[in-house]
């Protein structure tokens, strides 16, 4: 008996290759040195295909009504206002150890 594999199986079934194949390569990448901030680079932005993979597979953003998008939409800023807060915090820090 032939198995039929539908349309959103068949999407489930690459997301899972596309998100271990990733899994992989930040593995493998953790072992070569790329230099100042190289592996860093790197790490973050197969951390961004995963999670782009995760939101757009099994979150559907697509599919939702205008509320989910707004609260999609508020999430994106209150990481990016994190992060924006992060860097200037980190930049205005001194290097000198004290004591």
């Amino acid at each position: 008996m032939k198995t039929v594999i539908g349309r959103y199986q068949r999407r489930l079934v690459y997301a899972w290759a596309a998100l271990l194949s990733l899994l992989a390569l930040t593995f493998g990448g953790a072992f070569v040195p790329l230099g100042d901030g190289g592996n860093l680079a790197l790490s973050a932005t197969i951390a961004s295909l995963k999670a782009a993979i995760i939101i757009v597979i099994f979150m559907q953003p697509a599919k939702e009504r205008r509320l989910g998008v707004v609260f999609s939409l508020a999430g994106i800023f209150w990481l990016m206002l994190l992060l924006a807060l992060l860097g200037g915090d980190y930049l205005t820090r001194s290097q000198n150890p004290v004591g």
